[in-house]
């Protein structure tokens, strides 16, 4: 729907710019058209095409825009209003647990009052770019359900992973899981047996533990 309404709004910036050169030709209605009347037109298509465009994105689509928005506020040692435009992120979305991360780094350097330095600056865009990435493979090879109480999922991944990568995963899971009060999640190299030690582990309301320690006794195939 957003792809559509977007060739729409290239279109309409065609028209736009016909009608400038001759505006009889689009606004066949008046005798007499004028640049202003097509201007004035075209304003209202314009805004139709905006409003359509925010009606047809998803919350996660919605999110991602804000921290966008809020990265060059950011840059633009603009602090206020990036916390103001992470904060609208709602708790169940995908995007909210790398929103407060970034929140609480500007926080941060509000409260002890330092202007960030340029690898301060460098260190939020690139979280902030992480969270563009887009979500790695993974399989979910086994469910345990005891909704609304816990939800638990053994997910196999190709190869070792980050911990903004493996967040990235947990996010999209934990949405998957619905209003679940926990969610519990192991993830397993290849090669690893199944309820043998995972490599790594996650929980909803915990942060992620990397677990090397564990292929000592359920080894993978992968090389180092």
């Amino acid at each position: 729907m957003s792809s559509i309404i977007g060739y729409l709004t290239i279109l309409s910036i065609v028209i736009l710019a016909v009608g400038l050169f001759k505006p009889r030709w689009i606004i066949k209605w008046h005798k007499k058209p004028t640049r202003l009347q097509l201007v004035i037109y075209w304003l209202g298509l314009f805004l139709a095409l905006v409003f359509a465009f925010s009606l047809s994105m998803s919350d996660n689509e919605r999110a991602l825009l804000e921290i966008q928005i809020a990265q060059r506020n950011i840059e633009n040692k603009e602090y206020a209003n990036a916390i103001d435009m992470l904060s609208q992120i709602d708790k169940t979305n995908q995007y909210y647990d790398s929103a407060q991360i970034l929140i609480k780094k500007v926080e941060d350097l509000i409260s002890s009052s330092i202007v960030p330095t340029s690898s301060e600056e460098g260190t939020i865009a690139t979280e902030i770019a992480s969270i563009n990435q887009k979500v790695p493979n993974y399989d979910i090879i086994k469910e345990a359900k005891n909704f609304p109480f816990k939800m638990s999922y053994d997910i196999k991944i190709d190869k070792r992973l980050n911990k903004t990568e493996l967040n990235l995963i947990k996010n999209e899971v934990i949405q998957k899981a619905g209003q679940a009060d926990k969610v519990f999640i192991l993830f397993y190299l290849p090669g690893m047996e199944l309820d043998a030690g995972a490599w790594a582990k996650a929980h909803s309301q915990e942060e992620i533990e990397i677990m090397e320690y564990m292929l000592e006794a359920n080894p993978t195939t992968l090389k180092n």
